[in-house]
């Protein structure tokens, strides 16, 4: 039976060219979390800078679209208020004309144009409010829309930053996977310029293996390289054993 001191002394004779591979340093825990928040902020802030610039531009527009509806309105309610003067000295005038300026006609021209432009300012009125009142709706609803808009974009560069952070996960995976085939590739052509015999060097490569604490994730079947059948493997070879072989998987 090969133990670890002779694995160990076997692989560590020489300059470890034949063993070693070029050390891959796998991303920290704390430097894969760093990586994946900057990747969620690049898709993060820029969709919460356009949404707040949406509602600066909102808040802008409206005090802008106010001002110039009512600059309008002020506008009309002035042309019909001096359109009412008018017809009020029209009227006084014509009274005067036919000899009635003093008489009672005058008091009811004077009340029946007085309702005739109350109805048509108060009509101004209503346009006016319902004018502005549409503005304030269009400036609430994105009031309204922004922070829910923002709510969802949190949770998609939630989403992200979580797969990104598992692909880096996986990323260091691979790449120790890698590694670890590549290590069990040299070590077979290691074995081949040996002495030792079949079960010797299945034997030398699981002590190896284990005191290493680099089994690859996924190894080829060593046991046809040996030419160790499985229906062969004794108890006294449990390190040769496949449910033995798996364990110390990453």
């Amino acid at each position: 039976m090969v133990d670890e001191k002779t694995a160990r002394d076997f692989f560590d004779s020489g300059d470890g060219s034949e063993w070693s591979t070029p050390a891959y340093e796998p991303l920290s825990a704390e430097e894969k979390k760093k990586k994946a928040e900057t990747f969620r902020d690049i898709f993060k802030k820029p969709q919460m800078q356009e949404l707040d610039r949406q509602l600066d531009t909102a808040k802008t527009d409206y005090k802008s679209q106010l001002g110039r509806t009512q600059a309008n309105y002020q506008r009309q309610y002035d042309m019909l208020a001096d359109q009412e003067a008018r017809q009020r000295r029209q009227d006084l005038e014509s009274s005067i004309a036919r000899g009635t300026g003093r008489s009672g006609v005058v008091d009811y021209m004077d009340r029946e144009r007085g309702r005739e432009y109350s109805q048509r300012f108060a009509e101004l009125g209503h346009r006016e409010a319902a004018e502005a009142d549409a503005l304030a709706a269009e400036l609430n609803r994105i009031k309204r829309q922004v922070p829910e808009q923002r709510q969802q974009l949190a949770g998609q560069a939630a989403r992200i930053q979580a797969q990104e952070l598992q692909r880096l996960r996986d990323l260091d995976y691979q790449r120790r996977m890698e590694g670890s085939r590549d290590q069990f590739d040299r070590m077979l052509g290691i074995f081949d310029r040996t002495q030792l015999t079949p079960v010797e060097q299945l034997q030398l490569y699981t002590q190896l293996a284990l005191a290493k604490g680099q089994f690859p994730g996924d190894v080829p079947d060593i046991f046809g390289r040996f030419g160790v059948g499985t229906e062969t493997a004794s108890t006294e070879e449990a390190a040769s054993d496949p449910a033995t072989f798996g364990r110390g998987l990453y």
